[in-house]
């Protein structure tokens, strides 16, 4: 039982501060560790790193730290020395290593992260993370275009911040909070202050991380945070354009063609929820297969959140079959194959079958519909009022309030059956005909020099002498 070794977990990491080349117990004030920190335990703090999730465990983030230096003769030295001192033993459960390249031409950061886990039984497991950033916003030719983009984006922010705050004062609590674009707006204010936050915590660390590097340019200065920072304000900001685009297609509901996308969606709601839940369950269930299956030979694989990312660009074709038939050549073709019939064939046809077939059945409706008003008129009008220039258009008259943009205002056509039109007008005509032979002084008719016109409603009967 003495030989067995164990897992890692947070209570059984070895914390001490110093030991002596080659793992031997050493005196905290002895000299003979003082000139390689590679033996010294350092914490979190002082590493200043973060908790790192692995494939086996969650790391602490502290440990022994060995700085290869930055030159190459350095670190082959410092390799060496590791390796007659058996730095990596059978102890040793898992190694970090972590360096940063910077390309000047396309102002390119990528950070690199290789974590290499040690099994209790011996065995070795890879994992690595690259974080591809342009940290450094404000260079080249854009420079002063990105700053007013950022600028807009601050000042907007807070106009819409008052507007929805005097919303919610005028307007009552229940009623606002009920209504699902108040919610859609809480959303995008809620993501675009975060959005600033992130920005300005990315501009610190910057600051901070640049400054590192600087004063010592010989020791390694971690950019992993800023990196994961600067990666998550992206993120946020994508969900930021993704809300405004929403709002503009909300925005172009006055026109009917461009209402048929959100009435769509709408009259299919129930069986696109029912298809979710069914196309949830099978994605989900080949995602976790191919995580666990494929995770240790192939990069796109390596965690859960790119499988999906994988899985989903082999929907859309994009994905190289070789790579995968080589990794494991039984079940990699089988999943191939079942995730192409089940995902690609049958599930995405269902859901091209939904989304057509209630397109049909609301373009139909559509098509009967005409638009009241345009929504470049209703800019426009809105603007020269703002201005104070006198109305001009078919909004001269009318008054706009909340309700009236809250669906799209249509006027109706009424369905008529041709067939009956037809007979209802000739019956009409024959009446009228009648009418004036009986009576030619009373007939509902107008004489201008031998034309006789006939006002029939809907019917313009002409006759020349």
């Amino acid at each position: 039982m003495d030989a067995c070794n164990k897992p890692y977990s947070w209570d059984a990491e070895d914390q001490t501060p110093h030991y002596a080349p080659g793992w031997k117990p050493t005196n905290q004030n002895s000299s003979s560790t003082s000139g390689n920190s590679a033996w010294h335990y350092k914490t979190t703090t002082e590493l200043k790193t973060r908790p790192i999730l692995g494939h086996l465990a969650l790391y602490r983030g502290g440990g022994y730290k060995a700085d290869l230096g930055s030159t190459e003769a350095g670190a082959y030295s410092m390799l060496d020395d590791l390796k007659s001192n058996n730095w990596v033993d059978k102890y040793t459960r898992a190694v970090f290593i972590e360096f940063t390249v910077y390309n000047g031409h396309s102002n390119l950061y990528c950070v690199m992260n290789l974590l290499l886990e040690f099994t209790a039984a011996g065995g070795v497991v890879p994992f690595i993370q690259l974080l591809s950033t342009r940290i450094d916003r404000y260079v080249g030719n854009f420079l002063l275009f990105v700053l007013i983009c950022e600028a807009s984006f601050v000042v907007f922010t807070l106009v819409f911040t008052y507007r929805e705050f005097k919303r919610l004062l005028k307007t009552d609590l229940k009623e606002y909070m009920t209504a699902f674009w108040t919610w859609v707006e809480i959303a995008l204010l809620g993501l675009s202050w975060t959005s600033i936050v992130l920005y300005f915590i990315r501009f610190g660390l910057d600051k901070l991380t640049k400054k590192a590097f600087r004063e010592n340019p010989q020791e390694f200065v971690d950019f992993h945070h800023l990196a994961l920072v600067d990666q998550l304000f992206g993120y946020v900001y994508a969900f930021v354009v993704f809300i405004i685009s929403v709002k503009f297609l909300r925005l172009f509901r006055f026109n009917r063609r461009m209402s048929l996308l959100g009435s769509t969606l709408k009259c299919a709601a129930k069986e696109m929820l029912h298809f979710g839940i069914i196309f949830s369950l099978v994605f989900v269930g080949f995602s976790h297969l191919c995580y666990l299956v494929f995770s240790h030979e192939l990069y796109k694989f390596h965690t859960f959140v790119t499988t999906v990312e994988t899985l989903i660009s082999v929907m859309l074709g994009k994905f190289s079959y070789v790579s995968l038939e080589r990794t494991n050549r039984v079940l990699g073709p089988m999943m191939f194959f079942f995730y192409s019939i089940g995902v690609v064939f049958i599930l995405v046809n269902m859901f091209l079958s939904i989304i057509i077939e209630n397109f049909k059945r609301v373009k139909r409706n559509n098509d009967l519909q005409s638009n009241e008003y345009e929504i470049v008129d209703f800019m426009t009008e809105q603007f020269m009022s703002w201005l104070g220039f006198k109305s001009r258009s078919i909004f001269k008259n009318r008054v706009f309030a909340e309700g009236d943009f809250e669906r799209p205002v249509y006027k109706k056509r009424k369905r008529t059956d041709e067939a009956a039109q037809l007979k209802d007008r000739v019956d009409r005509l024959v009446t009228l005909i009648q009418k004036v032979h009986c009576d030619d002084n009373k007939g509902d008719f107008l004489r201008n020099d031998g034309e006789v016109t006939y006002l029939i409603p809907d019917i313009k009967l002409e006759s020349y002498a």
